[in-house]
């Protein structure tokens, strides 16, 4: 199964753990589902099923980012992304197709494909066709619909929490 975490979840954990364990914690690459088309539910209104009861301090504030793990169990080639439920990746928004991306992992990073049942995305502006293979970088965007993702391999995870976390410390 597929780990997803808020993007203030994280930066806490880079904040106030060391940074071998949180790099440890973090080693793969992952895809951030950008503010403005996720909207976190008010404070009791469970939508996202935890193991325990969340604090206080651990609720989603408003336009919290949020992070998918990119991982493959044994025998998985790949990693299918849409708003269906038997998706790897679900992107709960009605502008994402049931199935939109498939991601596979390339020998130095990962590789986008457009599904050629979705509605289609762009990346950075370009539009993308169905069955290209797009390689992903440090900062690539895509868009699908109304949703913005960014991909960031282990290293700019951190780094983008870490400056996070320094935002709201000056502030």
């Amino acid at each position: 199964m597929t780990r997803a975490f808020l993007l203030s979840f994280v930066t806490r954990q880079v904040l106030l753990s060391p940074r071998e364990k949180v790099a440890a914690s973090y080693r793969h690459s992952w895809l951030v589902w950008e503010p403005g088309a996720w909207v976190a539910p008010p404070p009791g209104l469970h939508m996202t099923l935890v193991p325990a009861p969340p604090q206080e301090a651990m609720r989603p504030v408003q336009g919290d980012a949020l992070c998918f793990e990119l991982a493959l169990t044994e025998g998985q080639t790949g990693l299918r992304l849409g708003r269906a439920a038997d998706c790897d990746l679900v992107i709960n928004d009605g502008t994402v197709s049931r199935s939109h991306l498939w991601l596979t992992r390339e020998p130095e990073d990962w590789a986008a494909q457009v599904l050629p049942s979705s509605r289609g995305a762009t990346s950075d502006g370009r539009v993308l066709s169905p069955g290209t293979r797009l390689p992903l970088r440090r900062g690539t965007r895509l868009q699908l619909g109304d949703v913005v993702l960014t991909y960031y391999d282990p290293q700019g995870l951190l780094l983008r929490a870490a400056e996070q976390g320094a935002r709201a410390i000056r502030h």
